[in-house]
């Protein structure tokens, strides 16, 4: 009997030391669980802003797109313009020397300019004294505005060309196009440069993102796995508080057995004598009476 009784004070106490642990390990898998949680959280926070960038990462594509699309257009019209233009200013060219010629038959300005050219030419090539230099500087001035005047009255009489001025505001019309071309060539490469930068911005952002989502993919990775090796030892552990209670309860349940059946056994003892005693005649008291109606005597 106090063997048994020390095996299950020994029983007992394994258990207080076990649930100990066993409450330490449901602690520690509760805030596993907690925070396995936070960075589940976490982890669809940033899903939802990396869904947010693609779709705006699509929408910038798209942007992009139809203003390269439409710059591209702009310069197109702008060579198919800069290639008219040429075209009338060769036009204008031509007809202007056309105009200019029937007129030159009373002046001959490309002798004019030959002989410009040759006192140009002689006023830095050759050492004049101060008198012949200034001379020569007289002459060269006065066959420049004499040139000057002749090309200003060839112009005016080209001008009042019909066909000249014709020309002259198709020209003037097509340089308007251009420029504006030009300008709103100017607006979509400023516009692109935006949108390639709001881009490259996203892009980094997605990066940033992306290595956010591994670090938490990496540590969610971490817990999962020491979250199940604590969850393996809880239950394991349960289970065997679960079969050492049984042992416990069992053993008690044995104990209080033994201890009925002794008690049972001292009362039988005590009645037989009591009876013996009765049977000498010995006058019984009322205690004895019970003790051996009890024992089954009466």
């Amino acid at each position: 009997m106090t063997e048994g009784l020390a095996d299950l004070g020994k029983l007992e106490k394994q258990r207080e030391e076990l649930m100990k642990t066993f409450n330490e390990l449901k602690l520690k898998k509760e805030q596993l669980k907690e925070e396995i949680d936070k960075i589940l959280d976490e982890r669809e926070k940033y899903i939802q802003e990396l869904r947010g960038y693609k779709d705006k990462k699509s929408s910038l594509a798209e942007s992009r797109e139809t203003l390269e699309k439409e710059f591209e257009e702009l310069k197109s019209k702008k060579e198919e313009l800069f290639k008219n233009l040429k075209a009338k200013r060769e036009e204008l060219k031509q007809l202007r020397r056309s105009i200019q010629s029937s007129h030159e038959a009373r002046v001959d300005i490309k002798k004019l300019k030959r002989e410009l050219e040759e006192k140009e030419r002689k006023q830095q090539t050759t050492i004049l004294d101060k008198k012949d230099e200034k001379k020569l500087v007289e002459e060269i001035k006065k066959l420049h505005n004499l040139i000057q005047k002749y090309e200003a009255e060839l112009q005016q009489v080209a001008q009042s060309d019909e066909n000249y001025q014709r020309l002259e505001r198709e020209i003037k019309d097509i340089e308007a196009q251009r420029a504006q071309i030009m300008e709103e060539i100017k607006k979509k490469g400023e516009e692109l440069k935006v949108i390639i930068g709001q881009q490259t911005e996203l892009f980094d952002k997605i990066i940033v993102t992306r290595e956010k989502l591994d670090q938490l993919g990496e540590k969610y990775g971490q817990l999962e796995r020491e979250f199940s090796e604590v969850n393996k030892n809880f239950h394991e552990l349960q289970n065997f508080l679960k079969e050492l209670e049984k042992r416990i309860i069992s053993m008690k349940q044995k104990q209080s057995k033994e201890k009925r059946r002794e008690k049972e056994s001292e009362t039988k003892q005590k009645a037989e004598e009591i009876f013996e005693r009765f049977k000498k005649g010995e006058v019984l008291t009322t205690e004895d009476i019970l003790i051996l109606q009890k024992a089954g005597f009466l």
